[in-house]
């Protein structure tokens, strides 16, 4: 009994130093936007092919050149499918509209991506700026479409920062 206990308090301890929140649906990688200093982590695959995120303008990104995501995001290996976002003739499209100085995604599969922006546009950033920006072990499928400029299967527009394999 007293290990069962110590291996649960070590799991929790883990936890809580990290400062990971875990992510299991749509809805918590919508609500990345309250938080763009978080550090996320995805705990199974998850389906964005269900109301409201597939209908009208779907997934709304997470940062804004406003208001960017400067935390990180592990998927585990694990997959987002169906992410669908239709916004023609807006800036900074992708599940990350804008990131900056120290943002980092890693370990992440974009399955079966929709997705329509205007300038910066791309499935998993529309636009990373400034420094330190790490990008690793992404891997995109489905469609991106930029109507203006800056239209990338991963990244829309990388200013400065790292995309690895």
């Amino acid at each position: 009994m007293k290990k069962i206990v110590f291996l649960i308090m070590i799991v929790l301890m883990s936890s809580s130093v990290l400062g990971l929140t875990h992510i299991t649906t749509c809805a918590g990688l919508q609500n990345m936007k309250n938080n763009l200093v978080e550090d996320y982590v995805l705990d199974n695959d998850i389906n964005c092919d269900v109301s409201p995120y597939n209908t009208g303008s779907g997934f709304e990104p997470v940062g804004s050149s406003s208001s960017k995501f400067t935390g990180s995001l592990d998927g585990d290996g694990y997959a987002i499918t169906g992410l669908y976002i239709s916004r023609a003739g807006v800036s900074n499209v992708g599940l990350f509209g804008n990131t900056y100085t120290g943002a980092s995604v890693s370990n992440l599969i974009l399955e079966n991506v929709d997705i329509t922006g205007g300038d910066a546009t791309g499935a998993l950033v529309g636009s990373a700026e400034d420094l330190d920006n790490t990008f690793t072990q992404i891997k995109v499928s489905g469609s991106v479409h930029g109507t203006i400029r800056y239209t990338g299967g991963i990244i829309g527009v990388l200013f400065k920062g790292d995309l690895i394999r």
